[in-house]
């Protein structure tokens, strides 16, 4: 079934993903973990987050942890978090402080907690592209926030509006109205 040419008592050709062995077609994956193309004597491409090192598939976690694909010669993207940076994955957050998405030279999204500054802002060209902690952008209590004012305080604080020099942001103050 997995023949591609014949003669009348043996198979000649076998379709992809198959080779020949012994006059019969064998899946790449029976005769290699985790292949997808082969010859009777080698694996030529593997499944994804594997590569053909010496005819075999290597896993490219055993590059890095945090390899999501990878060559022969090591890894070449690595998982949601992680930049490749000198052929190893470095968390983004340990190249930028705060950083959930990012570049080997800036950051794209901020974790939670943290924001970039806003463009109208005249604190923007000194930290133009860096995650800042809420709470040092805000006010203490402040948890989340964006590029623009605070959007959730933490227990024990509440969201109030100030005026600032963007115009009107909301900012945390300490609840003090009563328990009951």
């Amino acid at each position: 079934a997995n023949c591609k040419s014949c003669t009348a008592s043996a198979c000649t050709a076998c379709k992809s993903g198959y080779a020949l062995k012994n006059g019969t077609c064998a899946a790449c994956s029976s005769l290699f973990t985790n292949c997808s193309t082969c010859s009777a004597s080698k694996c030529n491409s593997c499944k994804s987050g594997y590569a053909v090192v010496n005819g075999s598939c290597y896993a490219c976690s055993n590059f890095n942890s945090r390899c999501a694909s990878c060559t022969s010669s090591g890894c070449s993207s690595c998982s949601s978090g992680y930049v490749l940076s000198n052929g190893s994955c470095r968390k983004c957050s340990s190249m930028f402080n705060g950083c959930l998405t990012c570049s080997t030279s800036s950051c794209y999204s901020c974790e939670s907690g943290f924001t970039t500054v806003s463009s109208s802002s005249p604190l923007y060209e000194y930290y133009k592209g860096e995650c800042l902690p809420c709470v040092s952008l805000y006010s203490s209590g402040c948890i989340r926030c964006n590029s623009h004012d605070c959007t959730a305080c933490d227990t024990g604080y509440k969201l109030d509006v100030g005026m600032g020099y963007e115009g009107y942001y909301n900012y945390c103050e300490p609840d003090t109205s009563p328990w009951w």
